[in-house]
């Protein structure tokens, strides 16, 4: 226990670190803050704003164009046979 009291007294005398002996609840509360204010500024919501749904619209236009395209593409199996009897 003397080997702690004698680091302390070394922390806090010679080489000035008072830190150490400060409130709890004031540490707390300055963490806090400080964690408030990093996350407020590093805040996604606030950077992309609506780009979203911006994004999510496009897309879903994208596949619209896409399903279109597939519905268009798709082949008449009627139409296949009766050209293929006009041949033979």
């Amino acid at each position: 226990m003397q080997n702690h009291k004698d680091f302390l007294a070394v922390l806090v005398f010679r080489r000035n670190y008072t830190e150490f002996l400060r409130d709890a609840t004031a540490v707390d509360f300055e963490i806090n803050t400080k964690f408030q204010k990093v996350r407020a500024d590093t805040d996604m919501r606030f950077i992309v704003g609506n780009k979203e749904v911006l994004f999510f619209s496009a897309v879903n236009e994208v596949q619209m164009e896409l399903m279109k395209f597939n519905e268009s593409t798709k082949f008449d199996e009627e139409v296949l046979k009766y050209d293929l009897m006009l041949c033979i």
